[in-house]
């Protein structure tokens, strides 16, 4: 039991802190989930859609 608590002090209650290359890629996950949420909901999602597929049928002559 002493080995149980021992352990728990050290990996699950020590405060590890997050480095700022952590941080940073929390902040760019948030922004690009954000930015594809905000573009399917006004339906600028399917518009850049399909100006890619346009685009590519202008490149390859179809």
């Amino acid at each position: 039991m002493k080995l149980f608590i021992y352990w728990l002090k050290i990996f699950i209650l020590k405060d590890r802190g997050a480095s700022a290359t952590e941080y940073g890629l929390i902040i760019a996950g948030t922004a690009i989930a954000l930015i594809f949420v905000f573009s399917v909901v006004t339906g600028a999602f399917n518009d850049g859609f399909q100006y890619i597929l346009q685009t590519l049928n202008n490149a390859f002559g179809k």
